[in-house]
C-alpha cells in the first residue's frame, strides 16, 4: 500500500493577508514588542533622541539646546553654530517628538518606533510569501523574528532601528518585484533614517543583485535612491564623519560571528545552505557584502548589523522549512530549540569561549530573560540618580555628570553639563555623578570630565550622599552590554553633593 504524502499547506501570495497564523504571530509580536514600555528608562542614546524629539516639539527643529541644556555626545560637534543638529538624520527626532507630543514620559519617547516596529512582522512574512511561494517559510520567517529578543530590544527603542527595518523590508520587496520608483524612495528614507546603514545596506544590495538579475529598473531604482540622498550628503557632511578603526579583519569577522550568533543561529544557516534558490543565494551574499562594508566603517556597532533582521529571519525561514519538509519531528525540534533555548545560538561558536557569545552564559533562555525584564524592569543607574536629585536637589542646582547627563536632562530638566558635550566644565558644581567607567578618551568626552573633576574641584567640600551599583551600559540592546535584571555587584557610582 503506498504511503500517504502529508497534505501540505496551500500557498496563494496574492491572499496572504488571510493567513490567521500571521496574525497571531503579529499578535505576539505586538504584546512583546509595547508591554511595559515605559516601565525602563531611556539610556543615554535613547535620551539624545528624546530631547531632540522635545527641542522639536519647542521649536520646531532640532535644536541642540533648550536654553538651559545641550545636547551632545560628539564634544559639539553634532550641531552647527545656531544648535542646529548635522549629525545624524532627522527622522528619528521627529517620530519622537510625535510620541512626546502625545505623552512627554519614557512612554512617549518609545511608542511610534515600538508601533512601527510591529509592522515589521507581516512584511518579513509578505517578503516570503512573495519570494519564496511558501507559506512555511512566511511564517517561520515570522516567527523567527518575534522570538528574537534581540530585535524586539532593539525594536522598542527610541533610535532610527525600528523605522529602517521597516524600509529595509520594503527595500527588499521593491528589488524582488522591480519596482524602482519604491527602491528610489525607500532607499532615500533610509539614508534620511541612518546614512550609514542605508549606504552600506544599498551597496550590499547591488553587489548581491547579480544572483538575480541585475537588470535597468534595479539599477535606477538605486540610482533613484543616491540622487534623492545627494542634499543629506552635503547637509550632514557624511563624507567628512570619522571615528576610531580597528583592523578591517578584525570588524569583518566580529560582524560576521554576530550575525551568526545573535541574527541567524549558524546551525540553521547551514541548513539553509542547501537552499539553491537564486533568493537564498543573493540573502548569503548581502550578508556577505554587508559585513565587509562595515569592517571598513568607522565605527564598529552592533546595533549597525541589526539591518540584516529581516534577512536573517528569511534564512531561518527558508531552514527550518526544509527541516520540516525532511521530517516534522525534527523540524520542530528546532523549531523549539530556536524559540524557546539559545542551544542553536551557541552551537559551535557559543562553546568557543568566544567574547560575542559569552552573553548566553547569564541569559541561558533569553526570551525568557526579556519576559522577566518586562514584568520586573532593572533600575537603570540614571533612573535611580534622576529620582534621587528630583527629591534632593532643586530645579536651578547644577549637575556635573561623567556620563549619563542626557538621561538626567531628560528626568530632572536641571542644568546637567559633562559627559560627552565638550562644554566649558564648572569648577564648584552642586552634584557631581561619578561614573565606574569611562566610554570614550577623545578631547571633550567623559574621560576629560573625570579628569576635570579629580584636578579641578575641591573634593573636601562635597559629601558622598549615595553609591548605587553602576554597570556599563545596562539599557542598551547591544547583548554585550545589555542586562535584563538589576546586577547589585556593578561598581558604586559616586554621588557627590555641594556642602560647604
Amino acid at each position: 500500500m503506498a504511503k500517504r504524502k502529508r497534505p501540505q499547506p496551500t500557498d496563494d501570495p496574492a491572499g496572504w493577508y488571510r493567513d490567521p497564523i500571521l496574525w497571531a504571530i503579529t499578535a505576539l509580536a505586538a504584546l512583546l514588542l509595547l508591554a511595559n514600555l515605559g516601565g525602563r528608562c531611556l539610556w543615554q542614546d535613547e535620551a539624545e533622541t528624546a530631547l531632540l524629539g522635545r527641542n522639536i516639539v519647542h521649536f520646531g527643529k532640532p535644536v541642540a539646546t533648550d536654553g538651559v541644556n545641550v545636547v551632545s555626545q560628539e564634544a559639539g560637534r553634532d550641531f552647527d553654530a545656531n544648535h542646529i543638529w548635522r549629525w545624524s538624520p532627522w527622522a528619528q527626532f521627529y517620530l519622537a517628538a510625535a510620541g512626546l507630543k502625545i505623552s512627554d514620559s519614557t512612554l512617549g519617547a518609545r511608542l511610534p518606533f515600538a508601533l512601527l516596529a510591529i509592522l515589521v512582522i507581516p512584511l518579513t512574512y509578505l517578503l516570503a510569501r512573495r519570494i519564496y511561494e511558501s507559506i512555511l517559510i512566511a511564517r517561520f520567517a515570522a516567527l523567527a523574528l518575534t522570538a528574537s529578543v534581540w530585535f524586539l530590544l532593539h525594536a522598542r527603542q527610541s533610535r532610527w532601528h525600528a523605522p529602517a527595518y521597516v524600509l529595509a523590508c520594503l527595500i527588499l520587496i521593491a528589488v524582488f518585484e522591480k519596482r524602482p520608483w519604491l527602491l528610489a524612495f525607500s532607499g532615500a528614507a533610509l539614508f534620511y533614517t541612518n546614512y550609514f546603514v542605508a549606504i552600506c545596506f544599498l551597496v550590499a544590495v547591488a553587489v548581491a543583485s547579480p544572483l538575480i538579475g541585475l537588470n535597468r529598473r534595479l539599477i535606477a531604482g538605486l540610482a533613484g535612491a543616491a540622487a534623492l540622498s545627494i542634499p543629506g550628503v552635503i547637509y550632514f557632511d557624511v563624507l567628512g564623519k570619522s571615528g576610531g578603526h580597528a583592523s578591517p579583519w578584525t570588524q569583518f569577522w566580529t560582524y560576521l560571528v554576530q550575525f551568526l550568533v545573535f541574527l541567524a543561529p549558524l546551525p540553521l544557516v547551514l541548513v539553509a545552505t542547501s537552499d539553491r534558490r537564486p533568493a537564498t543565494r543573493f540573502f548569503f551574499a548581502m550578508t556577505l557584502a554587508m559585513c565587509v562594508m562595515l569592517a571598513f566603517a568607522p565605527w564598529a556597532m552592533f546595533r549597525y548589523l541589526t539591518i540584516l533582521f529581516p534577512v536573517a529571519a528569511l534564512l531561518t525561514g527558508v531552514a527550518l522549512a526544509w527541516l520540516m519538509r525532511k521530517n516534522a519531528i525534527v523540524g520542530w525540534i528546532a523549531v523549539a530549540l530556536l524559540v524557546f533555548t539559545s542551544v542553536l545560538h551557541r552551537l559551535p561558536l557559543g562553546y568557543m569561549n568566544l567574547e560575542s557569545a559569552k552573553v548566553f552564559d547569564d541569559t541561558p533562555v533569553p526570551l525568557i530573560a526579556y519576559a522577566g525584564e518586562l514584568i520586573s524592569p532593572p533600575k537603570e543607574p540614571e533612573c535611580v540618580v534622576a529620582g534621587y536629585l528630583r527629591a534632593h536637589a532643586t530645579p536651578d542646582e547644577t549637575v556635573l555628570a561623567t556620563y549619563g547627563d542626557l538621561a538626567l536632562q531628560f528626568y530632572t530638566r536641571m542644568h546637567v553639563i559633562g559627559g560627552m558635550q565638550g562644554q566649558p566644565l564648572p569648577s564648584d558644581p552642586d552634584w557631581i555623578i561619578g561614573r565606574s567607567f569611562i566610554r570614550s578618551y577623545e578631547p571633550g568626552k567623559d574621560f576629560t570630565v573625570r579628569r576635570w573633576v579629580n584636578t579641578q574641584i575641591d573634593i573636601s567640600r562635597y559629601t558622598m550622599v549615595a553609591m548605587p551599583p553602576d554597570p556599563c551600559l545596562p539599557g542598551s540592546p547591544d547583548p554585550m552590554f545589555h542586562s535584563f535584571h538589576d546586577t547589585p555587584k556593578a561598581e558604586p557610582m559616586r554621588i557627590l553633593h555641594r556642602t560647604r
